[in-house]
């Protein structure tokens, strides 16, 4: 079944551009070293080498077709190397001045680990809708939806389905000054859990009779606010709230990671960050940011092997995590629309946590040679 997929996909590739469609294709190598693997208190260090390929077609104006694929290697934890591949439909109806535009995205994406990892082989599947309505030359609202999947091969724990609405407005202020205004809800499901096994359940027993709920919905906004600093520098400010709805007896199994946790993606609370863009050096470009988040995340059950049976126990966590970043490119115009692009990052994080485990300080530094043509 997978192989026939690859040999479609395959043949589907090859023959795109015999049908006349423009075509843009973008692939690179790059290198890097983390003194925190896991990002948690273990302090785990490696280095890694990720190839990547990625293709984009243009059967008409509205449409991109695109497929991606890219493999991690790690130098020591070779069993966490990993390939993520996948494809995109995208739609967009064209013309800036109409006063109903709409954008239509379709696409999945198959994620590998080795062998001691395989828990967490992966598809992710997503489909979003959004509609545009021209209020002003400078101002426009939006109103969307969105459905995600992420299945687990080896490991139904960790599954969980979702569908959101959101609507926003975006448009031009005073001067230069762009905002972007967006606010919505989501709703997760996630695998059933067998309350029976459950111990410290809300300071409760494993006997006690525990309502425990599958479904998480989470109400967030986020404000993005705009502005040149000069002719060569821009600066992006941009606040985010998220908070839980009625979902205080909800959880999922823990995942040890937290790289692969489904921890990472649900959580209430605030985050700030601010992004500066400058070309003042001449033929780079320079990008800084800085971004601090409190964050409770979801209650987690991680398995407890202290006892003479299996069972697990409630986990939860709670975070001050701040973040820094720094990267340096350099665009070189090769001619006829190629481009090479070799870039620098550095990141630090900072994060304070209640638990334990995840109180820990990260250093992470990589080079990416980038070629589109």
């Amino acid at each position: 079944m997978i192989r026939a997929a690859i040999i479609l996909g395959l043949v589907f590739l090859i023959s795109l551009p015999a049908i006349g469609a423009e075509t843009a294709t973008e692939f690179g190598i790059g290198t890097g070293y983390t003194d925190n693997l896991f990002n948690d208190s273990t302090g785990v260090t490696d280095s890694y080498t990720s190839p990547y390929l990625g293709v984009s077609f243009y059967p008409s104006s509205s449409i991109e077709i695109s497929f991606s694929g890219i493999y991690t290697a790690f130098s020591e934890a070779a069993d966490l190397s990993s390939v993520n591949a996948g494809g995109t439909i995208t739609y967009v109806s064209a013309g800036d001045n109409r006063p109903i535009s709409f954008y239509l995205s379709a696409g999945s994406t198959v994620r590998r680990y080795g062998d001691l990892y395989r828990d967490y082989d992966a598809m992710q599947s997503s489909f979003s809708a959004v509609t545009r309505f021209r209020l002003s030359p400078k101002l426009h609202l939006k109103l969307g939806g969105a459905f995600s999947s992420n299945d687990f091969d080896n490991s139904v724990t960790g599954d969980n389905h979702g569908f959101g609405a959101f609507g926003g407005v975006n448009g031009g202020l005073w001067g230069s000054n762009t905002i972007d205004i967006e606010g919505g809800v989501d709703f997760t499901s996630f695998e059933s859990l067998d309350s029976s096994s459950v111990m410290g359940w809300r300071n409760t027993s494993s006997s006690s009779n525990t309502d425990i709920e599958n479904d998480l919905q989470t109400a967030y906004i986020s404000v993005r606010l705009s502005r040149p600093l000069g002719s060569h520098t821009g600066i992006a400010v941009e606040y985010a709230a998220r908070s839980f709805i009625g979902s205080e007896n909800v959880v999922t199994y823990g995942l040890t990671l937290d790289n692969l946790s489904p921890w990472t993606a649900f959580w209430e609370g605030q985050a700030i960050s601010a992004e500066v863009k400058s070309f003042i050096i001449p033929n780079f470009i320079v990008n800084t940011g800085v971004r601090y988040q409190q964050a409770r995340f979801m209650d987690a059950l991680e398995l407890d092997n202290t006892g003479e049976t299996e069972s697990y126990s409630l986990q939860t966590r709670e975070d001050d995590r701040m973040q820094t970043s720094l990267s340096l490119q350099r665009p070189i115009v090769i001619g006829n629309g190629r481009i090479l692009r070799p870039t620098i990052n550095i990141s630090y994080i900072d994060n304070n946590s209640t638990h334990p485990y995840y109180d820990y300080e990260a250093m992470s530094m990589s080079l990416t040679l980038d070629f589109q043509f």
